[in-house]
């Protein structure tokens, strides 16, 4: 029975059957629970004033709640009552209670029929569809589970209530099964469910659309938060630098409905970054990670890359990357004419450089592109000129020699 004044009083101390009733405070607070407005002020009562607020609360219960005073408030507020007389006199309240309870129920479920708290919840139906309505899509086949797999179905049910409701698991599944259930126990369990909201899930929040890479300076870095799945609670996103833990400024746009949660931030320097986001202090799913901040405006040639090449010769030059931040160096050799990719060859010498080669096979412009983390470098493509000397021939050496 205490577990079942905690589910309907979860905000009243109520610790035993005797010394807790004599101020009749928790007694008025009964009453109000059953039939809200019947006794609003109890918390305002002097629990000096234990006979009269008795009186007050065992004649509120008689009057609106057909319960027979079978206690005299005298009684009642004496500290050396008996707790067998004042659970009798409380049991009296479960009749009252299952009717408003019920009454709850048919209005939250009309679909659903329930009539009793024992054989109506054996199957587990009216258990998932309870499950459902709480927060749509818990039990969204609720009404097309099998009657014959009662215990799975209260299983389910029981579990998921535990988990994103928050509801305790006062009996077993197996117990609510049994069509001699006690009445008492699933009045108790059920009465949860009025209190009960969605619990906030880390795991079921998610972050849509962050790179795992991002251009450094003032480009901002956008992705979504979803929290659509996940419940209520306090949504935020750190982004950390990883060298010297330097925090970076973030924003965030929250939808009315507090589901979806827009973030931006921008990376001034190179380097890696830990992006977290937290859903009441716990990391959601996937997080904390890491981003790269990259910047292809720092990528520069260890010497100036030639003008003019000449065909069937290779081509060589080196690449600094150092202060470009994490990535990679992509090149590509193109004849514009043709659009023929050439063969070019790019190796990576060291930590922070690159070592590239081509040989030109035709003469004429050849375009070579380079890109760091797919943004192109500074002055990219660049066009060189492809000649064979070969084909160079001198005219008129008869005239130059008699000069």
């Amino acid at each position: 029975m205490l577990d079942w004044l905690h589910a309907l009083m979860p905000e009243v101390p109520v610790a035993n059957f005797t010394t807790d009733w004599n101020s009749g405070i928790v007694l008025c607070s009964l009453v109000d629970h059953i039939q809200p407005g019947l006794c609003t002020n109890y918390e305002s009562l002097n629990p000096n004033d234990g006979e009269t607020n008795c009186t007050l609360g065992v004649d509120l219960a008689e009057k609106h709640l057909k319960v027979p005073p079978v206690v005299d408030p005298v009684d009642l507020a004496n500290p050396l009552i008996d707790e067998l007389s004042i659970m009798t006199y409380l049991s009296f309240f479960c009749d009252p209670y299952a009717a408003n309870l019920l009454a709850w129920l048919q209005h939250k479920l009309p679909d659903v029929p329930i009539k009793n708290f024992t054989t109506d919840w054996n199957n587990g139906l009216a258990l998932a569809a309870l499950v459902d309505s709480m927060s749509p899509g818990l039990i969204p086949n609720h009404a097309s589970l099998p009657k014959s797999r009662a215990l799975q179905n209260c299983t389910t049910a029981m579990d998921l209530a535990e988990e994103r409701l928050g509801v305790a698991k006062l009996l077993s599944p197996a117990d609510l099964t049994d069509p001699k259930v006690d009445q008492l126990l699933v009045m108790t369990y059920v009465t949860q469910y009025q209190t009960a909201t969605l619990q906030a899930l880390a795991k079921q929040c998610r972050a849509v659309g962050l790179p795992l890479s991002a251009r450094a300076g003032n480009v901002p870095v956008k992705f979504r938060i979803d929290a659509s799945g996940s419940g209520t609670g306090k949504v935020d996103a750190y982004i950390t630098r990883q060298k010297d833990g330097t925090s970076v400024s973030v924003s965030m746009i929250t939808s009315e409905d507090e589901k979806m949660h827009d973030v931006s931030f921008c990376v001034e320097d190179v380097g890696v970054y830990e992006v977290d986001v937290k859903l009441n202090d716990d990391s959601i799913a996937g997080m904390p990670r890491e981003l790269s901040a990259y910047d292809a405006s720092k990528v520069i040639f260890v010497a100036p890359l030639a003008q003019v090449i000449f065909v069937n010769e290779t081509c060589q030059f080196s690449i600094d990357v150092s202060k470009a931040g994490p990535g990679s160096l992509e090149m590509e050799v193109v004849d514009p004419e043709t659009s023929l990719a050439l063969k070019a060859d790019l190796q990576e010498v060291g930590d922070a450089n690159y070592e590239a080669t081509f040989t030109p096979t035709v003469v004429g412009k050849i375009s070579v592109r380079l890109s760091w983390e797919g943004d192109s470098i500074p002055g990219s493509p660049f066009g060189i000129s492809v000649c064979d000397p070969t084909k160079v021939r001198a005219y008129g050496e008869e005239q130059i020699g008699r000069a």
